[in-house]
């Protein structure tokens, strides 16, 4: 140390003053560096608490989610439980009558605010109409928690470049830039946020179907007897004699044709047309339109949902006996301008409207109910 000393004495004052100088603006340098970093982006806060509501608006229109009261929040949902699943708990409702919401929408809009951690300041000076953000034109997400905590995102127009969106966070002056898919799934539209699958019936779960319509007969759809079991006294000789015709039948023919043969077994399910199911006359269709129908009934979809309660001449009603004893309808009515069927299935309170794809399905793809 002392050393040190002797040696820094020696020198001339010149250098030391030089060198001072030098540490000075090195220093300068990093805090200059260290604070326009600072400047140049926008820490987010953070939530602690859990998310239990989200308010969206733009000018007088709003629209409000809210986890679902009735619903079990402190278990995991279907969907998180298995995702692979389509079923899920009405974690959420929506709008004012507080329908069910569509799960994967809500998600994907929080999953897209927390991913904001730190935000790139684009402009401190304001100038917001030009970023979109202007009162009329801003859109607001204001999302809260249990905590009574709230973060408030402004939207305005697309990034002129990159994957992001214009926007404000709480109120701070700065224009910021933010992830877009915060912006690609806000909506203020209703529908847009509602649950699509109305519920259904497994194939499995269903022992008859009737279809009936006031200007038709009624078509009952019932599964086939399952086929004999062969005899367990079948004789060695027997079997032998059979074995041989079964080869002498299939003997000749290309593998395709054996091939056609073997999938062109009858359908697992009946569909007949009567007064009543004990003199009904029976009726061809192919194992694909059984598909189809039962496809449509596993998750019933709505295409859209009506702006009032159906009304007016029904369609068809869709009766669905089950093996444990319940029973389950679908009402069908006549189509709208727009080619769109208001529906109602009797365990969901809300009615909706279905494609004519999907009610031709329903209805076993007959001409004769839309004639």
């Amino acid at each position: 140390m002392m050393n040190m000393h002797k040696t820094l004495a020696q020198l001339p004052k010149r250098t030391l003053i030089y060198t001072a100088v030098a540490v000075l603006l090195i220093l300068i340098f990093i805090f200059q560096e260290t604070a326009d970093t600072q400047k140049n982006t926008l820490t987010v806060p953070l939530l602690a608490g859990k998310i239990n509501q989200l308010t969206l608006k733009q000018g007088d229109q709003t629209l409000q989610i809210k986890l679902n009261p009735a619903a079990d929040t402190a278990k995991p949902t279907a969907q998180e439980a298995a995702p692979d699943q389509a079923s899920k708990t009405d974690r959420w409702i929506v709008g004012q009558a507080g329908y069910p919401a569509e799960t994967d929408r809500v998600t994907h809009l929080i999953e897209a605010f927390k991913e904001i951690d730190t935000a790139e300041i684009i402009s401190s000076r304001g100038n917001y109409e030009k970023f979109g953000l202007s009162d009329a034109d801003k859109r607001i997400l204001r999302i809260s928690t249990d905590a009574d905590e709230t973060a408030i995102i402004a939207l305005g127009n697309d990034a002129a470049a990159g994957n992001a969106v214009y926007g404000r966070i709480n109120g701070k002056p700065q224009v910021v830039l933010l992830p877009k898919g915060i912006s690609t799934y806000f909506s203020l539209d209703l529908k847009v946020f509602r649950q699509k699958n109305m519920g259904g019936v497994a194939e499995a779960d269903v022992k008859r179907i009737e279809i009936r319509s006031p200007q038709q007969p009624t078509l009952y759809i019932t599964r086939r007897a399952e086929p004999e079991e062969p005899s367990t006294t079948e004789t060695t000789a027997e079997k032998e004699d059979a074995g041989s015709t079964a080869a002498s039948d299939t003997a000749g023919k290309s593998p395709a044709t054996s091939e056609a043969s073997q999938t062109s077994a009858q359908p697992a399910w009946q569909a007949r047309y009567a007064q009543s199911a004990e003199s009904a006359q029976a009726a061809e269709f192919k194992t694909s339109t059984f598909r189809a129908l039962f496809a449509e009934l596993d998750s019933l979809t709505a295409d859209g949902f009506p702006t009032a309660t159906p009304s007016g001449s029904i369609l068809a009603d869709i009766r669905i006996s089950k093996m444990d004893g319940t029973k389950t309808e679908i009402t069908l009515w006549l189509p709208t301008k727009d080619k769109h069927y208001p529906a109602k299935l009797s365990s969901n309170k809300y009615p909706f409207l279905m494609a004519e794809w999907r009610v031709r399905r329903l209805l076993l793809n007959q001409e004769r109910y839309f004639k």
